[in-house]
């Protein structure tokens, strides 16, 4: 019998988005062997490789030392909450706190920008109020924001893109201590592509930073005030994204001509449903004008999909990319060498699901030995 840290075994099992009923089942052994398995360190070696392979998680993982990290997450805002199952929502929590480790680790080494966010709002702020003072304070005038994401990242909020086998949860946002240091992290479907949903959703994930406490259960609060409050960060989104006055003198042009909203489109990086529903907040057109351009874009199938959503583009996340490159560009570490830090940390979850986590191009952190030796496995096989 070998010894292991059994509470590894069992972020093991939920990062990689298993029940377990499930891993009992691929292992062969009853639910009450497994659970067993995390609470006792006592578990067959050859369990443990078994275990290893099915999640695709480096067996040393479940040997290093027990985990010496103070860590806390607080509340998380998943926005298709009611609709999500637990434990998709618990896999993506358990990749959050994986991400704010990596991101402790690296900050050993590399300077990363501090939180910067209002923090001394009034409790009664409206969330127009709310946009435009976040406008102020990271001196975004009144223009279109064409790259949300890096202006998160500059602001010291880590953004990352997550796979998951469930459309239900399209963004989240969590705040997690850290020995005593506040992080919010900001995780995108990787199925998302539209620039105009993921400007939206960041903003809307913003709202919930300057305007909700993430400090209470968030699944303890009943349906209506969970709508509530969704709704609140939609409209904190929508006057982050479209501020009032500028937006005003573009779409009092031609309010109600459908075709407008799509050159618009083009200047504000939202979509042609949040500009309409904007329009209609700020009373620039009526109910009747409101539903009669929603008729218009589900007669011309625009609903679902729009017009321009596959050729806007965006940034994508790279404050932790970025980081790597300097450690590496600046001999700081070899690949090999990065990888060996994280192993000396205790924390080393495997090459590919660092990649994974950290939204890195696949192979980014392959060492070039182990590099030179697949190109020559490659040319034999030819």
């Amino acid at each position: 019998m070998n010894k292991i840290n059994f509470n590894r075994l069992q972020n093991a099992r939920i990062y990689r988005g298993f029940t377990i009923a499930e891993l009992s089942k691929e292992l062969g052994i009853s639910k009450q062997a497994f659970s067993k398995y995390e609470t006792s360190d006592n578990v067959p070696l050859e369990k443990v490789f078994q275990i290893a392979k099915i999640l695709n998680f480096p067996t040393e993982y479940f040997f290093q030392s027990e985990d010496k990290y103070n860590l806390e997450v607080k509340s998380t805002y998943f926005r298709s909450l009611l609709t999500t199952k637990k434990k998709c929502r618990e896999e993506q929590i358990a990749k959050m706190k994986c991400l704010s480790i990596i991101h402790y680790i690296f900050n050993e080494y590399v300077e990363f920008p501090n939180l910067n966010i209002p923090d001394d709002l009034p409790f009664d702020i409206t969330p127009e109020e709310a946009a435009n003072e976040l406008r102020k304070h990271w001196n975004l005038g009144n223009k279109p924001i064409n790259n949300i994401i890096q202006i998160a990242e500059e602001n010291g909020i880590i953004v990352t893109k997550f796979e998951t086998n469930t459309d239900n949860i399209d963004a989240f946002s969590t705040l997690i201590n850290l020995e005593n240091k506040g992080l919010y992290l900001v995780a995108l479907n990787k199925n998302t592509t539209s620039a105009c949903r993921i400007h939206f959703d960041v903003a809307h994930e913003l709202g919930h930073m300057l305007l909700d406490e993430y400090n209470e259960d968030i699944e303890a609060l009943d349906r209506e005030e969970f709508k509530n409050r969704e709704k609140i960060a939609n409209r904190f989104a929508a006057s982050f994204l479209l501020p009032k006055d500028e937006f005003i003198k573009d779409v009092s042009l031609y309010p109600s001509n459908l075709d407008y909203y799509e050159e618009l489109k083009k200047k504000w990086k939202v979509s042609i449903a949040a500009m309409i529903y904007r329009a209609r907040e700020l009373n620039i057109i009526s109910q009747y004008q409101y539903q009669s351009l929603f008729k218009k874009m589900n007669y011309r199938g625009m609903i679902k999909k729009e017009p321009l959503d596959d050729m806007l583009k965006t940034s994508e996340p790279s404050l932790l990319n970025e980081a790597i490159d300097i450690l590496l560009d600046n001999q700081v570490f070899t690949k090999r060498e990065l990888l060996d830090e994280f192993k000396e940390h205790g924390f080393f979850i495997g090459r590919e699901n660092m990649e994974s986590l950290l939204n890195l191009p696949d192979n980014k952190l392959l060492p070039e030995d182990e590099n030179n030796r697949k190109k020559i496995v490659s040319l034999k096989n030819k």
